[in-house]
């Protein structure tokens, strides 16, 4: 079973540990047949604002 913590509305940065919390999901849709291909969100550039 996969646990999906709650996450507010509002708006943050993206980070390496929250794409893969969204990696897990996304593993977990695919194994269901819930999304129809395998997504790979390590091959996401993330961009980082300077001075962050």
């Amino acid at each position: 079973m996969l646990g999906i913590s709650t996450k507010s509305a509002g708006g943050s940065a993206v980070t390496a540990p929250g794409l893969s919390e969204q990696q897990r999901i996304a593993d977990a849709f695919f194994a269901e047949g819930l999304i129809p291909v395998k997504l790979d969100t390590g091959a996401l550039n993330i961009w980082i604002p300077k001075g962050c």
